[in-house]
């Protein structure tokens, strides 16, 4: 596990962890998230393990997790995430796109699913949208098919509803006390 230096601490920046097999996309996505004033990469792993070690030692606000990692998915990896930190928000991250991916990744306890092939302003939106208590996924497909179960089922993880062209919690409309539960 690789530690970022902190340079700037400020306890008003969004707390990030990067977990990815390939050292030059952890690197390419600490670059894009370090762009933007509000958000720090605290820490990158490259394998489950080194994940949930770096969950143990700090505090993240949000983990961006690779769908294909060494020794576990990164749908295991986010199920024992949240078993044993239920407050941090979870992007996947992956080259497959669709229905099925985004689908397993929601009900494994992700806030959203993102492309790798997405644009970087896309990520960003996708990491704004998770951290707002959202559910964000980047295939236009898969998202209204999702929105269509969703508002159909109310099993989302979240337990949320659809609005305009976007997912977003009950509490946004008064019909829940909590939007994220603990």
């Amino acid at each position: 596990m690789k530690k970022k230096a902190q340079h700037n601490t400020s306890k008003n920046k969004t707390r990030i962890l990067v977990v990815d097999d390939h050292a030059i996309v952890r690197q390419g996505l600490t670059k894009l998230v370090e762009a933007e004033p509000d958000l720090m990469v605290c820490a990158e792993a490259e394998n489950a393990g080194q994940a949930l070690e770096a969950i143990e030692k700090q505090q993240f606000d949000l983990a961006i997790v690779d769908i294909l990692l060494e020794g576990a998915s990164g749908l295991e990896l986010t199920e024992r995430m949240k078993l044993r930190c239920p407050n941090v928000i979870v992007l996947i991250l992956s080259m497959h796109d669709g229905l099925l991916y985004a689908q397993r990744a929601l009900r494994a306890g992700a806030a959203g699913y993102v492309a790798k092939y997405e644009a970087a302003e896309e990520i960003i939106t996708a990491i704004r949208q998770v951290l707002s208590g959202k559910i964000y996924v980047s295939d236009s497909k898969a998202a209204k098919a999702l929105s269509d179960a969703a508002s159909i089922s109310g099993d989302s993880p979240n337990d949320n509803k659809i609005t305009g062209t976007g997912f977003c919690n009950k509490s946004e409309h008064g019909d829940s006390k909590d939007a994220r539960p603990d």
